[in-house]
């Protein structure tokens, strides 16, 4: 569960758009948060965990900058502040990022996820709608989610 909808869900925030606006500022900014921002990822997992959730790393694509080696040393990176899943299936990742995904989950026995980034009516984004994406659950693993 994404970090908005924990709050709301778990009646930390009114609802999704008054967590994203609290946590996110704008949630139609670029979200490459860092330190300096107040962003502090150990923090969130700790906080997700102690609401009995699964901190995952939603769309790692937004990590992927020129290769597959350095993309590898950031998941263990955030693996480290606590990341217990990653979102590996996704509606703009290529078959190398799912792949890599997917590999680097099973190797270090964190939970395999996949969403379309569906947040509602209003957003008719093209293939980030629900159903977009052919997951069948034994792809996935969702130990602890459901």
């Amino acid at each position: 569960m994404e970090i908005s909808l924990l709050c709301s869900a778990k009646g930390a925030a009114e609802s999704y758009e008054k967590a994203n606006s609290t946590i996110f500022k704008n949630y139609s900014a670029p979200n490459h948060l860092s330190i300096e921002d107040g962003f502090d990822l150990q923090e969130i997992c700790k906080i997700i965990k102690q609401a009995n959730g699964i901190p995952v790393l939603a769309h790692p694509v937004d990590l992927y900058e020129a290769d597959t080696d350095s993309f590898v040393n950031n998941l263990h990176e955030i693996k480290e502040l606590g990341i217990e899943g990653i979102e590996c299936f996704y509606p703009s990742h290529t078959k190398i990022i799912t792949n890599t995904c997917v590999d680097f989950c099973k190797k270090n026995d964190l939970r395999i996820t996949g969403g379309c980034d569906c947040h509602g009516e209003y957003d008719k984004s093209e293939g980030f709608t629900i159903g977009a994406l052919d997951i069948s659950l034994d792809m996935l693993d969702l130990k602890g989610i459901i």
